[in-house]
This record gives C-alpha cells, sequence and structure tokens, in this order.
C-alpha cells in the first residue's frame, strides 16, 4: 500500500537535525547523488495531481522526510511536504536512513511500474540504456524476419 504523504499547510516545525544526528549531510548527499530518486518517492508516496517535477529533501527526523517539492505552476517556489517512513522501519538515528531510503526506493520504483523504471534508469544510465534498447530492436527485427521467413516458405 501507498503511505499517505501530508502537504501541511503550516510550515514545517524548526529542522530537529542536530537532535536526530547527521541527518543535514544525508539530506545533502541525498540531494546530490540521489535527486532522481527523490523524485520518485514524489511520484510515489504524493498525490499524482500535484505534478511533481523535482524534489528536494530539506530534513529527516525519526517519523519521516520532509521535502519541498516543485511543479511547473508554484514560480520555483516550492511546496513543503512530509513522507513518513514505512511501517516496520524503526528510524532512531541518521544512520538508520541508508536502510529506510533503500527500502523505499525500491518500493517506490516497484508501485510506479516498468515504464517509470525504465525511464528512471535511463537517466541514471544512459549509455546502457542505448544498449539495452539496441539489443531489443534487434530482438524485434530477428523475430518479424523469422516470422515472415516462415510464411513465405511454399
Amino acid at each position: 500500500l501507498k503511505y499517505l504523504a501530508r502537504v501541511p499547510q503550516e510550515p514545517i516545525h524548526p529542522s530537529r537535525m542536530q537532535d536526530f544526528g547527521g541527518a543535514s549531510g544525508a539530506a545533502t548527499h541525498m540531494n546530490i547523488d540521489h535527486a532522481d530518486s527523490l523524485l520518485a518517492f514524489a511520484h510515489y508516496y504524493l498525490p499524482r495531481e500535484m505534478g511533481v517535477n523535482r524534489a528536494e529533501m530539506t530534513d529527516a527526523t525519526p517519523e519521516g522526510i520532509h521535502m519541498r517539492v516543485f511543479t511547473k505552476n508554484d514560480n520555483g517556489e516550492g511546496k513543503k511536504v512530509f513522507i513518513p517512513y514505512p511501517a516496520g522501519h524503526n528510524v532512531s538515528h541518521a544512520r538508520c536512513l541508508r536502510k529506510v531510503t533503500v527500502a523505499m526506493h525500491a518500493e517506490a520504483l516497484e508501485g510506479l511500474g516498468r515504464l517509470y523504471r525504465l525511464r528512471f534508469y535511463a537517466r541514471k544510465r544512459p549509455f546502457q540504456y542505448a544498449i539495452f534498447a539496441c539489443s531489443v530492436v534487434i530482438m524485434i527485427l530477428t523475430i518479424v524476419a523469422y516470422m515472415i521467413g516462415i510464411q513465405s516458405v511454399p
């Protein structure tokens, strides 16, 4: 099941990153190295009609991840959202974040479907995606040639 994320109307409470031990470094790391994963989180855990096209992690607490998501119509200001961790994950310290974000990443990509995963990995690994796409085209052409060859035999 999808986890219900909140889109708060009021500002998010002041950061508890100091109490959570190192979450600011985790947020910076996620924003720099895993922006595609954050976008997948937004696409999966938030309502689709929000039309999110970019997401940034702003904070992490023992309850979940605070993000700012951007849409085409928000004039670059973004909207603050909160995504709770999946049930069964005890995130008592920032060192626990890696395990839960990897699980959320896997769940989001699985839930968003094969086409989303193809587009996701095409952005992250364009060379491997191009090789994969070429091999699929060759396979399809081989099958078509084989079928035409069978049909033309008297």
